[in-house]
């Protein structure tokens, strides 16, 4: 019983993969933001094994910060 529900499992994550596959494939919008999901998630996972606590968006808003005030007070 437990190794149909696990056979199950597998087909059904192999079905999501597949579709997500075919969606970033197909590209348009949908595709773009499945791209952006994929990407996001591989840097989160990146960071997670360096140890950095910050998402693309808050690394982003730091960077863009950081040019800011650079800006600001010129060396």
């Amino acid at each position: 019983c437990a190794s149909r529900k696990r056979r199950e499992e597998r087909r059904a994550n192999a079905t999501s993969r597949a579709t997500i596959e075919n969606q970033r494939s197909e590209g348009g919008f949908t595709g773009l933001l499945l791209q952006h999901e994929h990407v996001n998630s591989t840097i989160m996972e990146a960071n997670k094994r360096l140890g950095v606590d910050m998402t693309p968006t808050s690394m982003m808003f730091e960077q863009v910060d950081g040019m800011v005030k650079a800006d600001r007070h010129p060396k």
